[in-house]
């Protein structure tokens, strides 16, 4: 039909802008023309080798560069508290409270064991 602007020119003056953008495949030419954009402006701009071969490597390098400091800058993962329901709260406090008997009775076990340990001690001197 003619240059691409004539026939996006022409489709919207027709009402066609959004069927001509599928069909040219025009989101996906600017999503590839935003990664080169972002790319000339984190790395220098232009490739300092002149040997293909190693431009394309030094592309690769200067990509994993800076695929490495988005990496950084990402968020790590946070754990969110989620509230627990009234059945999960009664059975957090039932085993709470358990424990907490367990650990009392360890303790009074251990307490009587010494003072009976002591007594015997004193009964076996007198």
């Amino acid at each position: 039909m003619g240059h691409p602007r004539n026939e996006a020119v022409t489709a919207f003056k027709a009402g066609e802008l959004n069927q001509w953008k599928v069909n040219t495949g025009y989101h996906d030419r600017s999503l590839s023309e935003t990664a080169m954009y972002r790319y000339k402006t984190l790395t220098s701009g232009t490739l300092s080798l002149r040997c293909y071969n190693a431009q394309v490597d030094e592309t690769y390098a200067n990509v994993k560069a800076n695929n490495k400091v988005i990496r950084l800058g990402m968020p790590k993962e946070t754990v969110v508290f989620i509230f627990p329901t009234r059945m999960e709260m009664i059975k957090l406090l039932v085993d709470l409270i358990n424990n907490a008997v367990v650990v009392l009775y360890k303790y009074l076990v251990q307490r009587c064991l010494s003072i009976i340990s002591v007594s015997i001690a004193l009964h076996c001197l007198l």
